[in-house]
């Protein structure tokens, strides 16, 4: 009997084998590239994620593998982004992005709800109406209450039970938060801001503000004499009093208003040190409110990051 030669038929195109296809990207390994590459290393991006550095070097390394080459190359200052690192990155970006807004998008009616938001005075002033714009926009059936103070009573009122999300310095290590932000104090003043006999004039908040106990003691620690000229409790009144002249005072440049600037005629000031503003949340069940209220404070960083202006400092 003679054998026919069967002909190569094409398949229909969704029984074809998948050559080329790669798997879908795990979301959770696009947040460790993002993280590391803002923290600039593995170890201080483990730190943010609170997970071991073993853990999120192993994601890398997968993302690697899908990605087709290294993302990271070591640099001086930590690791730096390769070619291959620098087109992923936005996209890596956007795709958090959409995966954080659809499930924001989809925490249900959250009408007569009642969240009780923590944060210092001075980033109420900076950060705050950002990220409440966009939770009218997200929950808009939600009733944010806020309470300000300094950071240590802030983490004890957080710590029990009577704040649902917390954005603060100074984090207790007992409390899982992650940090979203770092900045470095800077001294500022304005051209009118005198100094009598080698010492300072400062204006600080009221004591149980770390800012006041890291600037006092970096004058204290560098010789530096001060004359204590102004104390206050808001940001408002701290700031009122270096627009008048009365001194300088140490201070954020991102909560740092205009016509108040980085510059103190007359005498050399020590350096100040980096701030970790850290974010923590109660209530991590999916589709709870005050982890939506987390993503959106996410948010406003990652805006606050992407500015221009803005000032932000590796871990």
């Amino acid at each position: 009997m003679q054998r026919t030669r069967t002909r190569d038929i094409p398949l229909p195109i969704h029984h074809r084998p998948e050559k080329n296809l790669q798997t879908l990207i795990d979301t959770a390994q696009l947040r460790s590239f993002v993280v590391v590459n803002e923290a600039g290393s593995i170890a201080a991006g483990a730190a943010s994620l609170h997970r071991v550095p073993s853990a999120v070097s192993q994601q890398i390394q997968r993302l690697e593998g899908q990605m087709g080459g290294a993302l990271f190359l070591r640099g001086r200052r930590g690791l730096v982004l390769t070619e291959r690192g620098r087109k992923l990155l936005p996209l890596a970006m956007d795709m958090l992005a959409f995966n954080d807004d659809a499930l924001t998008a989809m925490q249900g009616d959250a009408s007569g709800a009642r969240i009780v938001v923590g944060m210092s005075d001075a980033y109420a002033s900076s950060f705050l109406p950002s990220i409440l714009a966009t939770c009218s926009q997200v929950l808009p059936g939600v009733t944010v209450e806020l309470r300000t103070g300094f950071s240590p009573g802030l983490w004890a009122s957080y710590e029990r039970g009577e704040i649902d999300v917390i954005l603060a310095q100074g984090c207790p290590a007992a409390v899982i938060a992650e940090v979203i932000h770092v900045e470095t104090l800077r001294w500022v003043g304005n051209h009118e801001t005198n100094t009598v006999d080698g010492e300072v004039d400062l204006v600080v908040f009221s004591e149980g503000c770390p800012d006041r106990e890291m600037a006092i003691d970096s004058l204290v620690r560098e010789g530096v004499g001060y004359r204590l000229r102004f104390e206050g409790h808001s940001h408002a009144s701290v700031v009122a009093a270096v627009r008048s002249g009365l001194g300088v005072t140490p201070m954020l440049p991102n909560t740092t208003p205009s016509r108040i600037r980085a510059f103190v005629p007359g005498i050399t000031l020590p350096r100040l040190g980096a701030i970790e503003i850290s974010l923590a949340c109660a209530d991590h069940s999916e589709g709870g409110v005050p982890a939506a209220f987390a993503h959106i404070v996410r948010q406003c960083f990652r805006r606050v990051r992407e500015s221009p202006g803005s000032h932000r400092d590796t871990l």
